[in-house]
């Protein structure tokens, strides 16, 4: 390093955030800060046996605020941490999986998705997720229609949740109107059908 160097400078360098980047960056210190400048005298002192680390929100960096952008010191180790999966599966755009950020909302997780289909039971979605030292799952019931209308709050996701957006029945509040539309335009085809050959037997004989 030939100069001071902040952290966004670093992050340009090195080629920009990846999409398995996660919300978050961990330096770490292993030598003390030279040439500190006024107000930075604390930082030039000696480290001691635990090697001190910054946490800085990658959210935070972006948005340009100055104590999220450190200055990199020589000898710091920058690790960009690895963000951990979620999973969206049933009646959306494209099921998929989705890496999570800071406080993942359902309702952000089925953007990314597309959103759901028109013929999904937006009631009724389920997130199914692993107990802390347990093998079974938790399954948790969420009304994603009533917090498309602001009447309950987001749903806050986890690592590794699965959330199941089901599709509703055929004849169920979303669905009949498609149903009946489906069943009279396919009545009306076998009317023409059944006309039209009728009318050929006529011409032919």
């Amino acid at each position: 390093m030939q100069r001071r160097i902040r952290l966004n400078e670093l992050v340009v360098v090195s080629g920009g955030f990846t999409d398995r980047a996660s919300g978050t960056i961990q330096i770490f210190h292993t030598e003390p800060l030279m040439c500190p400048q006024p107000g930075e005298e604390a930082l030039a002192t000696p480290l001691d046996s635990n090697t001190p680390y910054e946490i800085v929100k990658i959210s935070e960096l972006r948005s340009g605020k100055q104590q999220a952008n450190p200055v990199v010191r020589p000898g710091d180790y920058v690790i960009v941490t690895e963000a951990e999966p979620v999973y969206i599966m049933g009646s959306v755009v494209s099921p998929q999986g989705i890496f999570l950020r800071d406080q993942l909302t359902l309702s952000r997780a089925l953007a990314m998705v597309g959103g759901a289909r028109k013929e999904a039971k937006i009631g009724d979605v389920r997130v199914y997720r692993q107990k802390p030292g347990a093998t079974n799952q938790e399954t948790i019931k969420v009304d994603y229609a009533a917090i498309k209308k602001n009447q309950k709050p987001d749903f806050v996701l986890q690592a590794y949740d699965i959330v199941e957006v089901p599709e509703a029945g055929l004849f169920s509040g979303p669905r009949i109107i498609q149903t009946l539309v489906g069943a009279a335009s396919g009545g009306l085809g076998n009317m023409m059908s059944s006309g039209g050959a009728t009318l050929a037997n006529r011409v032919i004989y």
